[in-house]
């Protein structure tokens, strides 16, 4: 049997003009097992922040985000608040967490990414009415009251929640 070369999946313009910009995927296998702890681990933290009503897709990037090595990003988030819904992102260095089995690592941006749909509301109503040299500001806030969220959230979340299954 001929084994099928993966498609990549692209916006419909050379420049991409989306927003946010498309993210390159790939419709690739991904580990099974890390399928179902990402998926496992989304559901848990969706239920603890009590978002049961946002439908949940995850997709699988084949290429990282960030800046520089040191700074790049291992998930995000893309917020539908009107349908309720979202997609998060996992990104290669995730997957790397997972292999170092650095569980609560992983536990820990997937926990960031889904304290989002707790912040998307009123990050959205500043972002409405605000100059534009507050942007960044407000970009800002919402991180790091995101991430004051997750660091609450996770000294309550027992071991066997985030614990890679061999």
């Amino acid at each position: 049997m001929k084994e099928k070369k993966p498609e990549k999946r692209k916006c419909h313009l050379d420049s991409c003009l989306c927003l946010p910009p498309c993210k390159p995927l790939l419709n690739k296998p991904v580990d099974p097992k890390f399928k179902a702890h990402i998926r496992k681990l989304a559901e848990y933290f969706r239920k603890q922040f009590y978002c049961g009503e946002y439908s949940l897709t995850i997709e699988y990037a084949i290429d990282d985000k960030g800046k520089t090595p040191e700074r790049r990003t291992a998930a995000e988030m893309l917020i539908n608040p009107t349908y309720l819904d979202f997609t998060l992102t996992i990104y290669p260095v995730l997957y790397e967490k997972y292999q170092e089995k650095d569980a609560y690592g992983v536990a820990e941006a997937i926990c960031h990414e889904i304290a989002h749909l707790l912040t998307e509301p009123l990050y959205r109503l500043a972002m409405w009415d605000v100059a534009s040299s507050q942007v960044e500001h407000i970009e800002e806030v919402r991180e790091r009251q995101t991430e004051r969220i997750k660091n609450t959230v996770m000294l309550f979340v027992p071991k066997k929640e985030y614990a890679i299954i061999k």
